[in-house]
């Protein structure tokens, strides 16, 4: 039933976001030419996108532009984009930087991101990594979960100046909260390992969990082990393990780890558990698929 509503809701969005008759792309076209940022920036996408009409970057960009010199800010950042990567304008790097500083002053998260990004690598502006944790942390106290997990790595030692183990540990923690499946298998392996956090195999246990559920392969094959050894919780539990071991396994080729395991719970469990624990694996994988489409659509709507 829930793919049926992620289907349904698909199709209302694709629907939505890109059927554009001639008559609305005309009126689109009157309201931009009046000055209407909102429209000027919806005309862009229809070319940028090539919705109806030709794809035209330089169409896209001259739209894009007329809507952030009108302050429209996700047109702003969409500028810096057409800048850095060259789309209906030359590659010019420094001029990108400026629409996201623009966005970013004010509060345009995406923007504040790259702009962190672009002061991380040198893009665009010398490379300067206080300036970048600087426009991360903006990112970061907006909700970005991608800006959070730069701050953490900028502070366990990628510049030594910044190194600060405290402020690395509470960035990897907040990344894991907000939902990210690495750092949540990072957070995992700490507690798991007694590294930064107290040795806690039941709450490492919790966190692979989590990260394993998001279909994160390396934590699923922790949590087979757990399961299979009775890590953090109170007796082994083979059932568990098999359908953890079996979701962890690559789409292509073989992990001899992963084969070793199935083989050795194979041994332990019925052939009437070993159908049952398929089935829910199988249960599992499609229910990976139904949220990795729901975000990817929430994304896309973004």
């Amino acid at each position: 039933m829930k793919s049926v509503i992620y289907f349904f809701a698909a199709t209302v969005f694709l629907v939505a976001h890109f059927c554009y008759g001639a008559n609305q792309i005309e009126e689109l076209t009157a309201k931009a030419t009046t000055g209407d940022a909102n429209a000027q920036y919806e005309l862009a996408q229809i070319y940028a996108r090539g919705q109806q009409v030709e794809r035209n970057d330089v169409e896209a960009f001259k739209w894009y532009l007329k809507a952030a010199q009108n302050g429209h800010l996700e047109a702003q950042f969409r500028v810096g984009k057409c800048f850095f990567y060259g789309k209906g304008i030359e590659v010019d790097k420094s001029m990108g930087v400026q629409w996201f500083q623009s966005a970013g002053e004010k509060n345009h998260v995406e923007s504040q991101y790259e702009v962190g990004q672009c002061f991380f690598l040198g893009r665009g502006v010398e490379k300067n990594h206080a300036e970048a944790a600087k426009w991360f942390e903006k990112a970061a106290g907006n909700g970005m979960s991608g800006a959070m997990f730069s701050l953490a790595e900028i502070y366990v030692g990628s510049d030594p100046t910044l190194r600060d183990p405290a402020k690395a540990l509470k960035w990897y923690m907040e990344t894991a909260r907000a939902g990210d499946p690495y750092a949540q298998f990072l957070i995992a392996k700490m507690y798991e390992d007694g590294e930064g956090l107290p040795k806690n195999f039941a709450e490492s246990k919790r966190w692979y969990q989590k990260s394993a559920e998001k279909d994160f392969k390396q934590s699923q094959t922790k949590l087979g082990e757990f399961y299979a050894k009775g890590i953090g919780m109170e007796e082994p539990d083979p059932i568990e393990a098999y359908i953890w071991y079996t979701l962890a396994r690559p789409p292509l080729g073989q992990d001899a780890t992963i084969e070793a395991a199935l083989k050795a719970l194979r041994i332990q469990l019925s052939k009437e558990q070993i159908t049952a624990a398929e089935k829910r694996a199988v249960s599992y994988r499609k229910q990976f698929k139904i949220e990795d489409m729901a975000t990817t659509i929430n994304d896309f709507a973004k």
